[in-house]
């Protein structure tokens, strides 16, 4: 009989390898993409490449010409904007959800915000084709809506579940003697959630930032369908661009030789950038050091200077880190900036305005009564997003009911297909297979990690390594992973267009999300349950799989929801690694296949938008149908279901 000692090896190096597979997958995806991306750069020119202007790939030409600046500035301004609206939006839902909303409707909004992640992409590409771009047609001088508005609005609705899920889950996180606490002190229900509550949560909401990026970046179907596609400098936001993931897609099916290897180092560029992203970003999250980041300026300016940088102490911070980071590239531009910021504001006397009306507030309105005031306009605000988010979901939802659901039948979803009358029952198979096989590799290695960070190595000096590696995995672009999965799996394992290729793929993407959702439900979990077992006698392994696991089994259900909808709402990846085979059932995971999101592609735009729209109308019944059941089964399992 094994030892209570050896268990616990055993299990922690499981677990140990389930978090070391982060790094693997990333160094997979990194040694594949620079291996084709790197030699194209090369033969074309590095400096081309990453500053020309023109994107001119015609078969036959002989003036080609293979420049990605336009593309990298559309990328980086649609996620900007996405992000920033979608975050905003998505945190007062979650704190309308946690702290405002009636008991009676809670579950029903959670339930619609789950739905909303099951929509795959190119439905929002449609609707954003049929509601957004028109609707800013009326107002753009140039008559123009597609653009980047158009792909921001459409990206900011499509990460609200991501969003919305994980600043949830830390709200509630958050232990209840925080927001009891702040009450005792005298501070209202609003001051004690958005003063006390959601900065304890700012872990959770840190996770969402990385994890919205990661979706707005890497989203190609739907910023297709309504960013225009040309390749040129954005100068308005309303204009028609395009996007590195979006020129992938459009060209990767027709392009051969030079032309598909610079799509790879398209790729090569995307991945690129998620990593620094993601290395800036956990910089700031570790690194909070309290350093001072001094300008040169003359004598007459250095008292307004020195009031300048202590009111913006939070940015110098991160300049300097900045500055320390990337050297000689980044110091000359922000100290010449910095010094331009600071001349303009002691120009202006902006700091003289600003002492003149805070003067002028407090002798016409007190700190108190402005205090409740902000904190009413952010409860306020908080309706006010729930609302808009309800209101971008039911008129999603409609949209599609109205379209599509005159043309379903018993026939058009179990049919058999024929040329004539086209069915789903393939979409239908080929979507079951692929959520099976990603749930079959993505929960147990994603449920393993997120116990080994949380519960055995919090501090230890490698994690920041698999945690690095896993937000690089969240923030890959999903067609990224495609061409990873063209290259190494269709390709090099010799799987060709099958099932099991696009299943695997979805499963390393899926992966992130998996660990981020369970670890955040996994510090739910209170410490005095763990101490308790071990007092009792419980191993550390047996205290985690028979206290800790099943009490974060809510969480985990969350985990399912959100990865059983990025497998099912997801198209770009399946293009490059299934095929398209809408007429035939698929006989095994080695078959090549279909799914019910590209069906409603392939119908969009080679047989009917009716038949999309019915195709969309199934797909929501499915996801629908899957998160009331794992909800169900995540309910009765959970038995640390806090309430605030």
């Amino acid at each position: 009989m094994m030892t209570v000692k050896l268990k616990d090896g055993i299990a922690k190096y499981f677990l140990l390898c389930s978090a070391a597979f982060s790094i693997v997958a990333l160094l997979a995806i990194a040694l594949f993409l620079f291996s084709r991306g790197i030699p194209a750069m090369a033969e074309i020119g590095l400096f081309k490449f990453l500053f020309g202007t023109v994107w001119h790939n015609n078969p036959g030409a002989t003036n080609q010409s293979y420049g990605v600046l336009p593309m990298i500035l559309g990328s980086i301004y649609v996620t900007a904007l996405a992000t920033m609206i979608g975050l905003t939006i998505g945190i007062f839902i979650a704190v309308f959800i946690f702290k405002f909303c009636p008991k009676k409707i809670r579950g029903i909004l959670e339930q619609l915000i789950n739905l909303l992640g099951g929509i795959p992409s190119v439905v929002f590409g449609l609707f954003g084709i049929l509601v957004v771009v028109p609707a800013l047609r009326q107002i753009s001088p140039t008559f123009v809506g597609e653009g980047i508005l158009a792909a921001s609005l459409i990206l900011s609705i499509m990460i609200l579940p991501t969003i919305v899920t994980i600043s949830l889950n830390s709200l509630k996180a958050v232990p209840r003697n925080f927001y009891e606490g702040a009450l005792a002190l005298g501070a209202t229900k609003e001051q004690s959630v958005f003063k006390v509550v959601l900065p304890a949560a700012k872990s959770g909401v840190y996770t969402a930032v990385v994890l919205s990026i990661g979706r707005a970046i890497g989203e190609t179907m739907a910023v297709i369908m309504v960013i225009g596609g040309s390749p040129q400098i954005p100068t308005s936001w309303l204009q028609s661009i395009d996007t590195l993931t979006a020129l992938i897609a459009r060209n990767s099916g027709e392009a051969s030789g030079l032309a598909f290897e610079a799509l790879i180092a398209c790729g090569v560029v995307l991945f690129v950038f998620t990593i620094l992203l993601n290395v800036f970003l956990m910089t700031v999250k570790i690194k909070r050091t309290n350093q001072s980041y001094k300008l040169t300026l003359k004598r007459h300016n250095e008292r307004q200077a020195q009031k300048l940088i202590d009111h913006t102490s939070f940015l110098h911070l991160r300049v300097a880190l900045l500055y320390k980071r990337t050297k000689f590239f980044i110091k000359y531009p922000f100290v010449k900036l910095g010094q331009f910021f600071v001349w303009l504001v002691v120009v202006c006397k902006l700091n003289v305005i600003c002492r003149q009306l805070s003067e002028l507030l407090d002798k016409n309105w007190r700190a108190e009564s402005r205090q409740k005031a902000w904190y009413a306009f952010l409860k306020v605000s908080s309706f006010f997003a729930a609302f808009l988010g309800v209101l971008a979901l039911v008129g999603l939802i409609l949209f599609i009911l109205i379209r599509g659901t005159p043309y379903v039948s018993w026939h058009f979803v179990f049919g058999k297909y024929t040329l004539d009358n086209p069915t789903l029952t393939p979409a239908i198979v080929g979507t079951l297979i692929l959520v099976g096989i990603a749930l079959c590799i993505s929960i147990p290695i994603g449920v393993g990690s997120a116990i080994f960070l949380s519960e055995y190595a919090r501090k230890a000096k490698g994690v920041k390594y698999i945690r690095l590696a896993i937000d690089s995995l969240a923030a890959i672009p999903s067609i990224v992973y495609g061409l990873f999965g063209f290259i190494f799996f269709v390709g090099l394992f010799g799987w060709s267009y099958s099932l099991l290729a696009g299943g695997v793929t979805l499963a390393i993407m899926t992966l992130p999300t998996v660990i981020r959702i369970t670890e955040e439900s996994l510090l739910t979990v209170p410490h005095i349950y763990r101490e308790g077992s071990v007092a009792l006698g419980a191993s550390k392994v047996r205290t985690t799989f028979k206290v800790v696991l099943p009490c974060a089994s809510v969480g985990i259900a969350s985990a399912l929801i959100q990865t059983v909808g990025r497998v099912i709402s997801e198209s770009a990846v399946l293009i490059l690694t299934i095929g398209l085979m809408v007429n035939i059932v698929p006989d095994g995971v080695m078959s090549p296949g279909t799914s019910l999101a590209l069906n409603i592609y392939y119908f969009g735009n080679f047989g009917s938008s009716d038949q999309a729209a019915a195709t969309c109308v199934v797909l929501l019944i499915v996801v629908l149908l899957l998160n009331l059941v794992l909800s169900f089964v995540g309910k009765r399992l959970g038995r640390n279901n806090f309430k605030y």
